[in-house]
């Protein structure tokens, strides 16, 4: 799924609502627990704030607890988180070392010169 870009603070949203009893608004309790529960995950696993719209980012989620396949065509890049750590950096890079991944560019995020910011260097060679 292509992740949507919110303007509006998602969690902030979802208080709002809450408080208001505009939308979690159920006479039954249990019932205004599990929508709200469903309204954080689906927050959590889907929205992100407009300020990362540049990144076209796409989702898998999937509610089976397995690996999932998909085409290797499918994956264009692959950004390494700023605290990702040696072992899974490795099993990555390991997994990307197979020819039908040859296409994939591998960056690095690290911390911008500008304050809460990262910025993304290629990192294609280990």
């Amino acid at each position: 799924m292509e992740v949507p870009y919110e303007s509006e603070l998602t969690f902030k949203k979802i208080l709002e609502d809450l408080q208001s009893k505009s939308r979690f608004n159920s006479v039954h309790v249990f019932a205004n627990h599990c929508m709200l529960g469903q309204a954080l995950l689906e927050a959590a696993l889907t929205i992100k704030h407009e300020s990362w719209k540049y990144e076209n980012e796409v989702r898998v989620v999937s509610e089976m607890n397995s690996f999932q396949s998909f085409m290797s065509a499918a994956i264009d890049c692959v950004i390494l988180g700023k605290g990702i750590s040696k072992s899974d950096e490795f099993t990555l890079r390991s997994i990307l070392s197979a020819s039908e991944w040859s296409h994939v560019k591998i960056y690095r995020a690290v911390r911008s010169e500008a304050a809460l910011a990262l910025k993304l260097i290629e990192a294609n060679v280990p």
